[in-house]
């Protein structure tokens, strides 16, 4: 019965450690976004360069292992 409490709170530490990670990536997503609009060097950003950059920041948040190598 121990080991399966055991279990259960390690299980539940990894799942919130993984969302805190993730809420982080997220966030950084978001930053760096608004970064982008708002610190363009020509008068009008191109919403879809910062926006597609915002894409795949979002997609290897949810997917980490799919990111490209440095």
């Amino acid at each position: 019965m121990n080991k399966i409490i055991l279990i259960a709170l390690l299980l539940s530490i990894a799942i919130s450690g993984a969302f805190c990670s993730i809420t982080e990536c997220i966030k950084h997503c978001e930053d760096t976004y608004d970064l982008c609009v708002t610190h363009y060097t020509t008068p009008l950003p191109p919403i879809e360069t910062c926006a597609l950059a915002l894409g795949d920041c979002l997609y290897y948040c949810k997917y980490p292992y799919l990111s490209p190598s440095p």
